[in-house]
């Protein structure tokens, strides 16, 4: 993602540490200097404060740019107006993966998320999809599409080929693929994405 401010993040510390060696890593071997820039932050789901903070952390980016027109809304983050005329930094794009298998923090999942979007953000949500024979469903994808419905937020799944898909020969063998959701704001009168 050259160009653009990248923050990975983790509830865990030591996951991020990991992370940022693998980064370095790959930076060095693979001559993507690039990697280096890509921000590595803790964040609790449903820490409202720390989901705050790290609006702020876009919104000092927004503002360090030399020329404004060099600042695209994808490289510091978009805007959301407040009544008072305040712009508040929030995130274009999110991309999570493996987060809905506990059904026990779907909604602090969802406040974190609402929290750090705006109107125009798109979210990305992939995980296994594991369903049984019945077609019960083991990963909770469901229960997590109804909690982001609660919040405001439509989906769909994300329009991809079978043969983009890792796992994808898998999935007749084991009843498990891969999933991809696609979730928007919900703006009051609005009809959900096509």
């Amino acid at each position: 993602m050259r160009g653009q401010q990248v923050i990975a993040t983790d509830f865990n510390e030591k996951v991020l540490e990991m992370a940022k060696g693998t980064l370095a890593n790959v930076a060095k071997q693979h001559g993507q200097a690039h990697l280096r820039d890509i921000a590595l932050e803790t964040l609790p789901w449903g820490d409202m404060h720390r989901a705050e903070e790290m609006c702020r952390t876009l919104q000092a980016c927004e503002s360090q740019c030399a020329k404004p027109e060099s600042c695209t809304r994808a490289q510091a983050g978009g805007t959301n107006h407040t009544s008072g005329g305040v712009a508040a930094a929030k995130f274009d794009v999110i991309v999570a993966s493996d987060v809905v298998y506990d059904p026990t923090v779907h909604r602090h999942l969802a406040d974190t998320i609402s929290a750090m979007t705006h109107a125009d953000s798109v979210v990305l949500i992939a995980f296994r999809d594991r369903r049984s024979a019945s077609g019960e469903d083991h990963t909770h994808g469901e229960r997590f599409l109804s909690t982001m419905a609660d919040a405001r937020f439509t989906s769909r799944d994300a329009p991809l080929e079978a043969s983009e898909m890792p796992g994808g020969e898998e999935q007749e063998s084991t009843g498990s693929w891969i999933r991809v959701l696609e979730l928007h704001r919900t703006l009051p009168g609005s009809a959900a994405p096509v």
